[in-house]
């Protein structure tokens, strides 16, 4: 196992500067790293360690979180606008067609895009990321209120603040009690910065926060799964709130040349379970 950190960088593309996390490896063997919501980059340094030297890594924040730029005062984020940023980078940061692997959020970032732009896209691990729950149609008109609410909420509500790293540490820790004490400290770290008052907040945007006004509908989604054409392994946490979704096998099924693997952990696969899905991960990319 690698305990090299990894080089640091950034990309602009559309007026947003990204900032890029690279573990050395063979170029030809790129693994592209989605993070999930509310997540950053070096959150996949535990899967890093497990992997680099024989595959190249690269993640990035997706905007408004981490390093990466937020956006401008009164815009928002938008999945489309995760996939356009995705589309741009991706030449950048590995040999097309790439290999993306990405957890939650940033699993279904990739799915989609998968399903978009098949011939980009030469395999594909989806961890525990396979969609949000499904709306129907008359929530629409609801959901706008709500969100509006919630935006002027968060533009009003002070920034929660931590007296040290080992607060903020501990703060990951009460959202998820399975991250090991040294990463909860180290994404402290990385995930906060310093107020000119001297406690830390967090680096993500607090718009992150807010339900995202577009529903995410059943059919919609099962579309871009259908349409992913590459080989596809996805990684279901049989302890996560997503393994209850009532609709969860059909989104599986969705995918034809796929190959699934269980664990048993919570929804932060890569921080309780790094060694075990960094097998899954090789295992599927050496024999696929």
């Amino acid at each position: 196992m690698s305990s090299a950190l990894p080089d640091e960088s950034f990309e602009v593309v559309h007026g947003v500067r990204h900032h890029v996390l690279a573990w050395d490896g063979p170029a030809e063997r790129t693994i592209v790293l989605l993070h999930g919501w509310l997540d950053l980059a070096w959150s996949w340094q535990p899967l890093a360690e497990r992997l680099a030297g024989r595959f190249r890594l690269v993640a990035f924040d997706f905007r408004g979180h981490g390093d990466t730029d937020r956006v401008a005062e009164g815009g928002y984020y938008h999945f489309p606008d995760y996939l356009r940023d995705l589309h741009a980078l991706l030449p950048r940061l590995s040999p097309l067609p790439a290999t993306l692997l990405g957890h939650s959020m940033g699993g279904t970032v990739a799915s989609m895009y998968a399903g978009s732009f098949p011939d980009r896209i030469s395999r594909l691990v989806v961890v525990d990321g396979f969609g949000v729950p499904p709306a129907a149609f008359e929530d629409a008109p609801a959901r706008i209120s709500r969100w509006l609410a919630g935006v002027e909420q968060v533009l009003r509500r002070a920034p929660r603040t931590f007296g040290d790293l080992d607060e903020a540490a501990q703060r990951l820790r009460t959202v998820n009690p399975r991250i090991p004490q040294d990463l909860a400290l180290l994404l402290a770290e990385k995930g906060t910065r310093v107020r000119p008052d001297g406690r830390r907040e967090w680096k993500h945007d607090p718009l992150h926060a807010t339900r995202s006004p577009i529903p995410a509908y059943r059919d919609h989604y099962l579309a871009f799964m259908r349409a992913i054409a590459c080989p596809t392994l996805l990684v279901r946490a049989t302890e996560s709130s997503m393994a209850g979704f009532p609709d969860i096998e059909s989104r599986i099924e969705a995918v034809a040349d796929r190959v699934e693997t269980r664990l048993p952990c919570g929804h932060m696969v890569h921080h309780e379970m790094p060694a075990e899905l960094a097998r899954a991960v090789e295992d599927f990319l050496t024999s696929r």
